[in-house]
This record gives structure tokens, sequence and C-alpha cells, in this order.
């Protein structure tokens, strides 16, 4: 999220500054959980990234000079370090070009980490395939939301699609793939969902 703050056309890396209540919403954190934001933020303050050069030569730098709670203005300061400029310039290009203010607007866990997954790949428009299984992951779904498709597509993709089609400028669409795979329990072959192919019209 600090991240896609940063302007391609920005000479130096200004600090990034939230409010409390926009944070722990962001998180998905209840209001009386500070414990876990100062938690949080002292892990952001040691947070590194490795990564080559040009010349393929391997560095390790911290991404934040620093990370303060600021309890009195309610607010969040990230400061971004310097050094680590050209990086994050890459990383704003490369991994975070969606709409923060619609971003911070969707409501649900689901809804939030696909929309920022799919911005990933999709720009105007596109299509992007993930494995079943690979979406599974990507979206942190627990265990048994895993072992029915009909289930995951009627509680937690459908409604998560849903809502990035209302609460922000994307249409978006989806459609699955079967394939013949092995069924354990059934001891035999059955057409299974496999995939799944997110469309994004604009």
């Amino acid at each position: 999220v600090a991240i896609a703050t940063i302007s391609m056309n920005d000479t130096c890396l200004k600090p990034v500054k939230l409010k409390v209540s926009e944070f722990i919403d962001l998180r998905n954190v209840g209001q009386n959980q500070i414990e876990r934001l100062r938690d949080a933020l002292r892990k952001l303050s040691r947070l590194n990234i490795r990564y080559s050069d040009e010349n393929n030569v391997p560095h390790e730098r911290a991404v934040f000079s620093a990370a303060e709670w600021r309890p009195r203005s309610g607010s969040i300061c990230l400061t971004f370090n310097a050094a680590m400029k050209p990086e994050l310039i890459k990383l704003r290009g490369k991994f975070t070009q969606y709409n923060l203010a619609m971003y911070r607007r969707l409501k649900g866990k689901y809804a939030k980490d696909l929309y920022e997954k799919l911005s990933v790949w999709l720009r105007n428009n596109g299509q992007r395939k993930y494995r079943l299984d690979e979406l599974y992951d990507l979206l942190s779904v627990p265990p048994y939301a895993r072992n029915s498709f009909k289930e995951f597509n009627k509680n937690i993709l459908g409604p998560a699609v849903a809502k990035i089609n209302k609460e922000t400028d994307w249409t978006l669409e989806y459609k699955t793939e079967k394939k013949r795979l092995f069924d354990k329990k059934a001891d035999n072959y059955r057409l299974r969902t496999a995939n799944i192919i997110f469309i994004r019209k604009r």
C-alpha cells in the first residue's frame, strides 16, 4: 500500500502518512488490537529486501528508514530509505498499479486481496488464469473452505468479485476450466474445476 503512493515523477521519496483508523481498516485489524499495530510497525522498520543490480551484484537494504505511530495526531508515518528509490520505483511500476482509493473503499478481506493480486496483471483490460489451488493460496483460503469449489464460489469468490464490480471502476468477470482429475475418495477420474480465468472488461 505504501509503495502504491510513490509517483514515477517523484524526485525524492516522500513520507507516507495514514490515519490509524485507515491503517487498521486496511489491515483488517480490530480497533482494540493496538498492540498488533505496534508489532506490525516494528516489523516494517526491520523489513529488508534482496535484489541484484544491473551488474548482477546482490544487495540487501531496508525498505523504510522509520515506521512511527503518532498517537496525538492519530496517524502512522512511514519513511522510505532514500537509497532504495530506484528499486522502489521499479516495484511501483511493476507490482502496484492499482487505485489506492478504491482499494481502501473495498470491504472484505477476499475482495481486497483479489483486487490487489489481479492489479499486478490486469491494466485497462485483459485476462489472468490461476490454477484453483494457486488461487486458494493467493487468497489464504482456510483448508475447510477448499473442500468444495461450489461452496468456495458461493461464499468467497462470487461475493469478492461482486464487491469489486460494485465498489471500484472495474468490470470483472470470471469463468472456470474443468479437467479430468483423479478423485482419491471416488478412486477414479472425475471432471472437476481446475483453473479460474479472470477477465477485466474495463
